[in-house]
């Protein structure tokens, strides 16, 4: 070969070259290197040719380009496997044509055109073969196969007809062959820019979408936030950028694992089987769902939950959880589903899932991609509004304790009545600000002093209320005329006809009869009363039956009379000391509120024999009301150390006089 032969084909090259370098420093591709070999491989073929003159080479060189070009060709298209077979049967071809020159001299030409043309039929048939799930692949490989596969039959065609040593051959159609993998790089590279370009469109269209939805939340804050407007706002933003026929949002309820509606746009048919009076009319559909759970892992809503994973059904007809949904003349069908978990950190709030359903109209996987950043503002959004409700539910809360404790505060006396009679001392401790405890003094007479110790059911407003039923009742009813059972009696009887389900109360009550030195007791439900008895130096409990007020009208409560003596203690306390826990575990329980009640009588107290009169005598005299009430605070105090406590304690205490 001249080198009038080889100049046009190394200008192309040249040219070809430069083409390649500019390519791949505006836009590098790792496949861009197959190129680089194709024409590198062309080069050393035309060089072998002029050395050694062997017409053999030609047809190897020009069935291995062909190879490698419908090899990168497809690898850009996203189809890159399959290339083992060819690749072995092209060395093969090799080996054959080595042992028939090496066997057979002066082989004719037309020998090597059979393995020629049937390479090229089978390269070509083999990239006509390559598809793609990928829009921009499919256009890559769409644009690619006029030019390579065209330009090289016509370029066999001819190199057939006029020989591949013919001055055409080596002057026009060779260099031309080098022209065609740089005129496919640039088709490629142009394509790849353009997808660039809608690449930019499309995030600057989602952001604006994005910043629209968020001035629509912002705009749907008006003089209250509330999560629902929050949530129909994220729906109809979300269904606006997609096209969506429907949609819905799903909360999810953490404690029971299951997901609820609450928010619905358009026509969303449910992903399931349902009743058939729900498929007559589509407008039935939201109140079937508003009414409906699924739990997680049920459905592909319930799928994403569980998976915490989008999910993105292009064609609803192939997956089997759809079958419901499948029919295109029923109202249930869905085209096209995506459902998005809506995750914060480790926390799934629920689901937002949209739904296409006229056949044929889906959503793509731009659509799908846009969504998922979405969802991620989307869930974002419901928790800052969720946390602020929170938040103001629970500045409600404490306003609401604040109320409470102040009726609270004016329900307990300031003093406890004392006379010659009895003294009394008392304390409680609400656990959260605002007990369900309540305890008060009151004289019937002139001899009858009555005390009630109560333990409501429940915290806050409503027990502080039930709080004040129960003293307004005993103010009431309790008289000098009632023993302690009839007032018990007669405050349910008032009690059950006005308070709620759920609202109860256990009460001790007792009255003491100063000239008898006789005390009536009775027990709606709560701990015994502990009577500490000096004269026998023994403490013990008395207890009646009855159930708490307020539940049910007609019980009867009965009247235990018990005699004390001058100097004798009696105890009332609600169940927030025997259930006071430490920080292992332990329960103050009954017991120790019996052993510190018995231990701090017989210890006595200075501060009673002083009261009584004895100067300088050095002894403890009897233990005081005070005394007991201390007593029991402190080894309540030791006990419990730092652990949070759950329950109020309320303890009251009267000593004989």
């Amino acid at each position: 070969m001249t080198a009038a032969f080889l100049s046009p084909k190394l200008a192309v090259l040249l040219a070809g070259g430069l083409v390649y370098l500019a390519v791949r420093r505006t836009y590098p591709e790792r496949s861009q290197h197959v190129i680089a070999a194709l024409l590198l491989s062309a080069v050393l073929r035309d060089l072998a040719y002029a050395v050694l003159g062997l017409y053999p080479l030609l047809v190897i060189g020009d069935i291995g380009l062909l190879l490698g070009l419908a090899y990168w060709l497809r690898a850009a298209g996203g189809r890159g496997g399959l290339w083992f077979r060819p690749g072995i049967g092209y060395l093969l071809l090799v080996l054959g044509v080595v042992l028939l020159e090496v066997t057979t001299p002066g082989v004719p030409r037309m020998v090597y055109l059979v393995p020629l043309v049937g390479a090229v039929a089978g390269l070509i048939g083999w990239f006509y073969d390559a598809v793609s799930d990928s829009v921009e692949n499919a256009r890559i490989i769409g644009e690619a196969r006029a030019p390579v596969c065209l330009g090289v039959f016509y370029g066999q065609a001819a190199l057939a007809v006029l020989g591949h040593h013919s001055a055409i051959a080596q002057l026009v159609i060779y260099p031309l062959f080098y022209l065609i993998p740089v005129v496919v790089l640039l088709r490629y590279f142009e394509l790849g820019r353009q997808r660039s370009i809608e690449q930019m469109r499309a995030t600057r269209l989602e952001n604006e979408s994005l910043f629209a939805f968020m001035r629509r939340v912002a705009g749907s804050f008006g003089d209250r936030v509330e999560l629902e407007s929050t949530l129909n706002v994220i729906l109809a933003s979300a269904m606006e950028d997609t096209a969506a026929d429907g949609g819905s949002v799903w909360l999810l309820d953490g404690s029971s694992q299951t997901l609820s509606v609450r928010a619905v746009e358009g026509v969303f048919p449910p992903p399931h089987e349902v009743p058939e009076a729900v498929k007559k009319k589509a407008q039935t559909f939201e109140s079937y769902l508003r009414s409906l759970s699924i739990r997680v892992g049920e459905t592909a809503i319930g799928q994403a939950v569980q998976d915490r994973v989008a999910i993105y059904v292009a064609d609803t007809t192939a997956d089997p959880r759809f079958r419901a949904n499948s029919d295109r003349d029923d109202l249930l069908f869905i085209s096209s589903f995506v459902a998005l978990p809506l995750v914060i950190g480790e926390r799934v709030r629920g689901v937002l899932a949209l739904v296409k359903r006229r056949p044929g109209i889906r959503f793509s996987e731009r659509d799908f991609e846009h969504l998922r950043t979405f969802a991620d503002y989307a869930a974002l959004t419901i928790e800052l509004v969720a946390t602020y409700l929170e938040l103001l539910e629970k500045r409600e809360v404490e306003r609401e304790l604040a109320v409470a404790a102040s009726i609270q505060r004016q329900m307990v006396p300031e003093r406890l009545p004392g006379s010659a009679r009895a003294e009394f001392s008392a304390y409680a401790l609400a656990a959260r600000g605002v007990g369900g405890d309540y305890y008060d003094v009151f004289e019937l007479d002139e001899r009858r002093v009555a005390a009630i110790v109560c333990d409501v059911a429940g915290k806050g407003v409503p027990a502080a209320l039930v709080m004040v039923m129960v003293r307004t009742a005993i103010r009431l009813i309790a008289s000098a005329e009632r023993d302690s059972g009839e007032t018990l009696g007669l405050m349910n009887e008032a009690l059950a006809q006005q308070m709620e389900v759920g609202h109860y109360a256990t009460i001790g009550f007792f009255i003491y009869d100063s000239d008898k030195q006789v005390l009536q007791y009775s027990n709606a439900a709560h701990h015994p009363v502990l009577v500490y008895h000096r004269d026998r130096d023994e403490l013990l409990e008395y207890d009646t039956e009855g159930l708490p007020v307020g539940i049910e009208r007609g019980v009867q409560y009965p009247t235990r009379e018990i005699s004390v003596m001058s100097d004798d203690l009696v105890v009332m306390y609600t169940d927030g000391l025997t259930e006071a826990r430490n920080n292992r575990g332990e329960q103050f329980e009954a017991r120790r509120v019996f052993d510190t009640v018995a231990r701090s009588a017989r210890a006595g107290s200075f501060g009673g024999a002083a009261d009584r009169g004895v100067a300088g005598n050095e002894a403890p005299g009897p233990a005081c009301a005070q005394d007991i009430r201390d007593a029991l605070r402190d080894e309540l105090t030791r006990f419990v150390g730092g652990a949070r406590q759950h329950d109020d304690q309320t303890v009251l205490v009267m000593r004989v006089r």
